[in-house]
């Protein structure tokens, strides 16, 4: 199967509130009938986010927070192109997302799934880290190195009870290395981590410790902080697998 991470941004008339409400109350119910998508979930980023007051702290990012992420899956890259086209679900869900998401702000991202640690359910809250490598590193070299020193991580925070579950989404490449678009305008991103907390104390905890800190420092060796983005989100499953 085959991820399409949407990283959405409202437009600017709209409240996270507001954009949030519409969002799930509302564009849910269209994603629901989506039958090409056999699973969709809604990452709402949280109003008060510590993520984003951390990296503008520390002075890391550069780029534009996200206001959420929208996760479809599909059993293959190409269902989530052909048939999708003519699909009246699937338009009306496109008509909307464009009324209610500033669409030339918003990124998708044509993944492939790599479960480290499979989340314990149910578990509210994920920290989505949006990564890019080093300019130097080219892009198969980042997933590489990613898989391997990425998923040690993901363990050792695992093994100490700091986090419920990890996975890592990356970026389809053509034959190239260049990443396979799914109508971008901006930048893509090479990968896309998830971090799984039961609450937010416990994430808030985990953020202030020195393993933390440690791989933080760790991953600066493959990700470029500066061009990457960091969300507290609460998870909202909207359709589960269907087979």
């Amino acid at each position: 199967m085959v991820k399409i991470v949407t990283l959405m941004r409202r437009p600017t008339p709209y409240s996270m509130e507001e954009f949030q409400a519409h969002w799930l109350e509302y564009h849910s119910h269209l994603g629901h009938r989506m039958r090409p998508m056999r699973r969709y979930i809604q990452y709402h980023t949280l109003t008060d986010d510590p993520c984003r007051d951390m990296m503008i702290h520390i002075r890391q990012s550069q780029e534009e927070p996200v206001d959420g992420a929208a996760v479809g899956w599909f059993d293959n890259i190409e269902s989530t192109h052909g048939n999708m086209r003519d699909n009246p679900d699937v338009l009306n869900g496109l008509k909307d997302m464009a009324f209610f998401t500033d669409l030339s702000r918003t990124v998708p991202n044509l993944t492939e799934e790599k479960v480290i640690i499979e989340p314990e359910a149910p578990v509210p809250y994920v920290l989505i880290g949006c990564l890019r490598c080093h300019p130097n590193m080219d892009r198969a070299g980042f997933q590489e190195l990613w898989l391997r020193q990425g998923a040690d991580m993901g363990r050792r925070c695992y093994d100490q009870g700091q986090v419920m579950g990890y996975i890592q989404n990356h970026t389809f490449l053509d034959e190239k290395g260049n990443v396979e678009e799914v109508g971008a305008t901006l930048e893509t991103f090479d990968g896309i981590a998830m971090f799984y907390f039961q609450s937010i104390m416990m994430f808030k905890a985990f953020m202030i410790s020195s393993l933390a800190e440690k791989l933080f420092e760790e991953e600066a060796d493959f990700v470029d902080h500066s061009r990457s983005i960091y969300t507290m989100t609460k998870r909202h499953v909207i359709t589960e697998l269907v087979r």
